[in-house]
């Protein structure tokens, strides 16, 4: 193992400790103790086996959520609308499955799960051409883009064409044909095949990042412009490209909790993933592969919001507090250097992707 990446792995895992320390400190003063905070912290994630199935459940949409933020940010692009790519997955793929009606599973769920797919690469590469034909900032537009899709979606399932018929502020529930095969548990402690697509999704990714000549032509793209583009790389193309990667990744996170977990698209229907995954891309350092470790991390501890509330006498909101510990945690180290470079007069900032 290269020293860099052990020095870069040791940092992450001192942070996460920082993080979960000063969460014990606040637990201490705010609920029972740090004891119990920690003991809830365990057995609401792993205290058994069905804690664990509901825990490993909850990493398919964080990873990919984390990697429709980690892949265009190879590309120099901080796409922050996977909440947006997220909804217009599910959207698309809710639809699908109820036009679908009782065709057989093993037409109408690849069909379901590719238009999930197309519709968040589609509405991130919305924000991919503004940025490479009008020059917008990609954070700006994909915020705007989260907003219209979240009051599109609740639009969609409350007084639009989506609506359940009972009135109910949902679309239908999909048929069982519809449905994503369940894998391990029943019932609300069930996982389905959507965290074996979540991580096949991480070895796409990596490969297509790594690998594949459209990758590398993102990440020169990102890492260099000008000389990418001197080297006949169209950066433009790559915008739209890095953007698009990323939004199908979300859209598949969409599609994958619609067919395996909730069956049916609500006005609250995500509980912010697309924001989450914002975070676990930050803690994975923008590496495709360590995204899962840090989907695990996150999964665990919103896993364990009912046991921090009932055994450590703490707040639903707590898990928010340790995740944004976590994160300063990480992110401390470079707060010196950028203060420092901006302080020297004179003294080009450089562009890191």
């Amino acid at each position: 193992m290269p020293a860099r990446l052990a020095r870069e792995i040791l940092w992450k895992l001192c942070a996460i400790a920082v993080g979960l320390f000063a969460a014990g400190v606040l637990a201490a003063a705010f609920g029972n103790g740090a004891a119990p905070f920690y003991r809830a912290l365990v057995s609401g994630s792993f205290g058994s086996a069905g804690r664990a199935i509901s825990t490993l459940a909850g990493i398919a949409p964080l990873l990919l959520a984390g990697l429709s933020v980690a892949v265009p940010f190879k590309g120099g692009l901080f796409n922050i609308g996977g909440e947006g790519q997220f909804l217009a997955g599910a959207l698309a793929s809710v639809s699908v499955a109820l036009a679908g009606g009782t065709l057989a599973a093993a037409a109408i769920v690849p069909l379901a799960l590719l238009a999930g797919i197309g519709a968040g690469a589609l509405y991130a590469s919305i924000a991919g051409w503004l940025k490479a034909s009008r020059g917008m900032h990609e954070v700006i537009t994909t915020i705007m883009l989260n907003f219209i899709a979240f009051h599109a979606t609740t639009y969609l399932v409350t007084s639009g064409p989506l609506c359940s018929p009972d009135g109910q502020p949902r679309t239908p529930i999909i048929a069982e044909s519809a449905r994503l095969p369940i894998v391990a548990g029943r019932g609300a402690y069930s996982l389905s095949l959507s965290i074996v697509l979540a991580l096949v999704a991480v070895f796409a990714a990596w490969w297509f990042v790594e690998k594949s000549v459209t990758g590398f032509r993102i990440r020169a793209a990102g890492g260099n412009p000008l000389a990418a583009s001197r080297k006949g790389i169209s950066i433009s193309r790559m915008t739209i490209v890095a953007m698009a990667a990323g939004g199908a990744l979300g859209g598949l996170a969409g599609a994958g909790e619609v067919l395996g977990r909730q069956y049916s698209v609500s006005a609250g229907f995500s509980p912010g993933y697309g924001f989450d995954g914002i975070a676990v891309a930050f803690l994975a350092g923008g590496n495709i592969v360590a995204v899962g470790f840090s989907a695990l991390l996150f999964a665990a501890i919103r896993s364990a919001g009912t046991a921090l509330q009932l055994d450590a006498g703490l707040s639903p909101q707590m898990i928010y507090v340790i995740e944004a510990l976590i994160v300063i945690a990480a992110a401390a180290p470079s707060a010196p250097k950028f203060f420092a470079r901006r302080r020297r007069p004179g003294v080009a900032k450089p562009v890191e992707a």
